[in-house]
């Protein structure tokens, strides 16, 4: 379809969006082809419900594909107390983080803290995890995880993921 297209088949669901998107992936998928604008008007429609949509931390990257920096400031921040329950994998954090500015990385590193050494369990996890935490972050999950390093490195590749970060 073209743009002209897109904007007439927008005009006559606007208002049935709410109800058809259930899941970051639906969020995702309607925001995909439409206009910055129209992705705002999607945005604002249903920024009260993203928290109840967002379950994992797929839907978290898909939620926020779309979404300009601002938006997906306030998503985070509308899910900070969630994200130890959201986020389960180093895979889950990086993919969150690759779409955040660097002051979000930090809230996020943050909320995370905690759970970090927890969901780093290869030394992928490893490096995916330290390449979005500040020095004193990665201290602290360096310092959480130095007993467990024997099970974490089980590849040449995850003895060069962790030390890519330690340097």
């Amino acid at each position: 379809l073209s743009s002209e297209q897109r904007g007439v088949v927008y005009e006559a669901l606007k208002k049935q969006l709410p109800a058809i998107i259930r899941s970051g992936y639906d969020f995702y998928c309607v925001l995909k082809l439409l206009s910055l604008e129209q992705r705002g008007v999607v945005f604002e429609a249903l920024k009260e419900r993203l928290p109840a949509i967002i379950t994992s931390g797929y839907d978290f990257n898909f939620v926020l594909e779309y979404l300009n920096f601002e938006q997906r400031g306030a998503v985070c921040e509308a899910l900070k107390k969630q994200l130890p329950a959201i986020i389960t994998s180093g895979y889950e954090f990086f993919s969150l983080n690759k779409l955040l500015t660097p002051e979000q990385h930090y809230a996020v590193g943050e909320a995370l803290k905690e759970q970090l050494p927890a969901i780093i369990k290869t030394g992928i996890d490893f490096g995916l995890v330290f390449k979005f935490i500040t020095r004193e972050q990665r201290d602290l999950v360096f310092k959480a995880l130095r007993e467990q390093l024997p099970a974490i490195i089980k590849t040449g590749y995850d003895f060069n993921c962790v030390l890519e970060y330690l340097r």
